[in-house]
């Protein structure tokens, strides 16, 4: 969830404003629900909801996965002043900023200092074999939607660790007869990024095998220096 609080009440364009920070495609629309399509491929579902002169986006999370908007939006509850922040405090939306004068909604006066630059580094795929009923184009289009989650797993792990190279990530999983991911492993490069994009792959959700039964993947993320 996000927040800015204004000197008066929020403006009317406050939730267009909010859904183009996010900068994805509008999928639906209506007075304070959204459906917006990200650039990862994900569908996002948000709640736009003002209370006096804070304004809140509510992200219920991407329903490509099951996620049930309603549910969590029911137990969104307005904050007293007892725990809201301080006036002027900001947060900023994903991918943009929820209170730049450039959207039209009055600057915040105090916001926090911009996170440090994400460091570099190019994901790629290399050898990719599936032992089942799925197209390896299938797979290789799933796995090229996590790119940008594989690259916070290893900028994660270069903030804390500054010698963290490059390499080849070696990985083996399972697709269940539902189409969801069970079983993977992780190896090379590093063993706590390793364990980030197990966490990564685990949350897929691929297509059906066509004969019913799991098919088994290993595959090759390649984390090189960007040219």
């Amino acid at each position: 969830m996000s927040y800015v609080v204004f000197d008066k009440a929020p403006p009317g364009n406050a939730f267009d404003a909010a859904l183009a920070a996010l900068k994805g495609s509008i999928v639906s629309r209506a007075k304070q629900d959204a459906q917006v399509r990200l650039a990862d491929g994900g569908t996002l579902a948000v709640r736009f909801v003002t209370r006096d002169r804070r304004a809140y986006l509510i992200e219920a999370g991407d329903l490509a996965k099951g996620t049930k908007p309603d549910a969590l939006f029911a137990g969104f509850h307005a904050w007293t002043d007892k725990d809201a922040p301080a006036e002027g405090t900001y947060a900023p939306v994903t991918g943009g900023g929820l209170g730049d004068d450039s959207l039209g909604l009055g600057a915040a006066p105090s916001r926090p200092p911009p996170p440090p630059p994400a460091p570099a580094v190019e994901v790629g795929l290399g050898r990719i074999t599936v032992d089942g009923k799925l197209a390896l184009d299938t797979v290789r289009r799933y796995l090229v939607r996590t790119e940008s989650k594989v690259v916070a797993c290893w900028g994660a792990q270069k903030r804390a660790k500054p010698k963290l190279g490059y390499g080849t990530m070696k990985l083996a999983f399972t697709i269940e007869p539902g189409g969801n991911v069970v079983l993977a492993k992780a190896s090379g490069v590093d063993p706590d990024v390793a364990a980030c994009i197990v966490d990564v792959v685990n949350g897929l959700e691929l297509p059906k095998p066509g004969d019913g039964a799991p098919a088994k993947v290993n595959a090759e993320l390649l984390l090189r220096a960007p040219k």
